[in-house]
């Protein structure tokens, strides 16, 4: 032993640099996510839940008769408040419901929202849309390997300034 440390320890010293990468993809959505929302307001807090419940089992039966998979629709929210008059009086309670939808092929946005939209008479909002793809796991190993090649890359460029070469990673 002539390093001077333990016995079987390595005296070189580690050269290292940490550098990361970005891999950018770009996809086609094929999936639309819409948020509907049914209200109610009614006289009495059970009266209030049963018509949203009754609601909103009209709405995914419409979903559902218009091709969209039970997997695909997601209660998000329920909320139950109550409603006040003038003078701060309880008049009765609101009742709402939340679902989401996703919608695929996108051919079939259009004829699902409006048969959805008008399932429950005027109770039903739509609240929000978003697309997505729907399996995007190939994009993302994509991105990935697009992310190493540029950490791979920065590392062999920052080892060659430094008057090295780049070991294993």
């Amino acid at each position: 032993d002539s390093g001077g440390g333990p016995a079987g320890a390595s005296t070189s010293t580690a050269k290292t640099i940490t550098v990361s990468g970005m891999g950018t993809v770009q996809g086609v959505p094929d999936t639309l996510v819409a948020n509907l929302s049914v209200h109610s307001q009614r006289s009495s807090v059970q009266a209030a839940l049963n018509n949203v419940a009754d609601d909103m089992r009209q709405v995914e039966s419409t979903l559902v008769t218009s091709g969209v998979q039970r997997p695909d629709l997601q209660t998000t929210d329920l909320e139950l408040d109550p409603a006040y008059d003038d003078h701060g009086h309880v008049i009765g309670y609101d009742a709402s419901e939340s679902l989401s939808v996703s919608i695929h092929p996108l051919s079939d946005v259009g004829k699902v929202l409006s048969a959805a939209a008008t399932s429950a008479g005027n109770s039903v909002t739509i609240d929000g849309l978003s697309l997505t793809i729907s399996d995007d796991s190939t994009l993302i190993n994509d991105a990935r390997q697009k992310a190493f090649q540029d950490a791979k890359a920065a590392a062999s460029q920052d080892a060659s300034l430094a008057g090295e070469q780049l070991g294993d990673v």
